[in-house]
């Protein structure tokens, strides 16, 4: 996503998969998901690819984890409470939602359009790092 969000338009899967390391037999799985969520849009044949299918900025780092893992969960035992193992006693249980809270809310927060611009500040210092050194 953060590659697509670089490039700013359309995209091959290969493209991706180079830039991000990512084997390219894993992508139509990651694309299909993605794009069950609404995240991407695909298109087949020459000239084919992949794009967001919505703005970076109404793309929220939850939604792409939730698109490609599931609902968010610390632990099984809070998606399904009635399997944990310490029942009504567990002792802990309410400190991992807490904790599981936080991290929604840091995720639903955070936009790709940040982790975009993020991105490009980095670039932006690494190549004037760079730039300095071959004097």
């Amino acid at each position: 996503m953060l590659e697509l969000g670089l490039r700013e338009g359309q995209s091959t899967f290969e493209e991706i998969a180079n830039c991000q390391s990512i084997p390219p037999g894993f992508m139509p799985e990651i694309m299909r998901d993605l794009g069950k969520a609404g995240l991407v849009a695909t298109s087949r044949g020459f000239g084919g690819g992949v794009r967001l299918a919505i703005d970076a900025g109404a793309i929220t780092v939850r939604a792409i984890v939730e698109a490609l893992q599931g609902p968010l969960a610390i632990f099984r035992c809070l998606n399904a409470p009635q399997k944990c193992p310490g029942g009504d006693n567990c002792v802990v249980q309410a400190m991992w939602s807490r904790a599981q809270g936080e991290m929604a809310s840091v995720l639903e927060r955070t936009t790709l359009a940040e982790l975009v611009a993020s991105a490009r500040e980095r670039q932006g210092a690494a190549g004037l790092a760079s730039a300095g050194r071959k004097r």
